[in-house]
């Protein structure tokens, strides 16, 4: 009885196979173990989960009442004086709204209609825009720092539906979005160069061919970004992180990604010339056929990455680790690869002329097809560095 009761509920709450699962499990669990749970106790877990489901409805349910019809008057001042302190704005439709310059702090303007909206300059810090349709809107110079740009319904957090905001070919150039929740966020084609996002939440966010060219993402969390194709040409990425994000075909020419976090991230095809990756976590990246001429590599973490047929020329990659990475056909010409850490590594048919490795531990390394007398500064000679046929 009581577990088709409460699949009723997340039925009807289209909540089913959501985060709440694993709490029904648990309390299913218990209400079913009778001999070792008192029949008061299964009664109070019950009523606790039907009482904590159906609150969670009905919260949907208001949701969706204030989605449908927002104030008609607060609308009307938000369109006259670009204000509208303490409104509820939920589900309002101001498409080509002319909103410019003005102070939407904190509102309420989730799943509000802003398609090709103008908001050059507007004040959106802390205003909830999730599930709101900003596509095609103007956000040129728009201060949204703290805002949520993707957030969850109201009730418990814990069984809260996500709700995603469209800003599809937005124009967010120069704008403030410094610690912003923008996780699965369609960001797809939009132009934020010159964007301020320290801190920025982006997770699993849309930036396929998104223009970041000189933003600011310094700390920023991109795990599982979609970046194809993407314009990153001097982008500040200090210390973010971007585990298991798409970067492939990228253009990070110039950027700074000093201590980043990039493993298991795609890289293929990528341009990285110049950039500074030094101290960087690479680990298992995929960085086939990229262009690594002239980028800072010091010290930074490429243990399993794999950088087959990609140009490394003139790289610093003193005291990097490369064990057991795949160098195969690599050009690694003119590159510094003192004190790396090569164990492991394959370097079959690389060319290594006028490569520095001067303490280069080269320990089970594969290097056949590979001329080592070209490279300067070996410690010893090939029969002696314990390299594998």
């Amino acid at each position: 009885m009581i577990v088709s009761k409460v699949l009723l509920i997340f039925n009807n709450c289209n909540l089913v196979f959501q985060k709440g699962y694993s709490l029904i499990y648990w309390g299913i669990n218990v209400t079913t173990y009778q001999k070792h749970t008192p029949m008061k106790l299964q009664s109070l877990i019950s009523v606790a989960l039907l009482t904590i489901l159906t609150s969670n409805c009905s919260s949907e349910l208001k949701d969706s009442a204030k989605q449908s019809s927002p104030d008609p008057e607060q609308v009307k001042q938000l369109l006259t004086t670009k204000q509208c302190s303490d409104c509820d704005l939920n589900g309002a439709q101001l498409i080509d709204a002319d909103l410019q310059g003005g102070n939407l702090q904190g509102l309420d303007l989730r799943n509000a209609n802003l398609q090709g909206a103008n908001l050059e300059g507007a004040n959106l810090i802390q205003a909830d825009l999730g599930g709101a349709n900003l596509q095609q809107a103007n956000l040129k110079g728009a201060k949204l720092t703290g805002a949520q740009l993707s957030s969850f319904t109201k009730g418990l957090p814990f069984f809260g539906r996500q709700i995603k905001t469209n800003l599809r070919g937005a124009d967010l150039q120069k704008a403030n979005l410094i610690t912003a929740y923008l996780r699965g966020t369609d960001l797809q084609g939009a132009n934020l160069s010159g964007a301020y996002l320290h801190a920025a939440n982006l997770k699993q966010a849309n930036l396929k061919g998104a223009n970041l060219s000189q933003a600011d993402l310094f700390g920023a969390k991109l795990g599982k970004a979609n970046l194809e194709g993407a314009n990153l040409q001097k982008a500040k990425l200090a210390v973010a992180s971007l585990p298991e994000a798409n970067l492939s075909n990228i253009n990070l020419e110039e950027g700074y990604l000093h201590g980043a976090d990039l493993s298991g991230a795609n890289l293929t095809q990528a341009n990285l010339k110049k950039t500074d990756l030094s101290g960087a976590d690479l680990v298992r990246a995929n960085l086939t056929m990229v262009n690594l001429n002239g980028t800072n590599l010091k010290r930074a973490s490429l243990a399993a990455a794999n950088l087959s047929q990609s140009s490394i020329q003139s790289v610093n990659l003193y005291g990097a680790d490369l064990s057991g990475a795949n160098l195969d056909q690599v050009n690694l010409k003119n590159t510094n690869l003192q004190a790396a850490y090569l164990t492991a590594a394959v370097l079959t048919q690389a060319n290594l002329q006028g490569t520095q490795m001067k303490g280069a531990k080269l320990h089970e390394a594969n290097l056949q097809g590979t001329d080592l007398t070209k490279a300067v500064g070996l410690d010893s000679p090939l029969t002696e560095v314990e390299a594998s046929p």
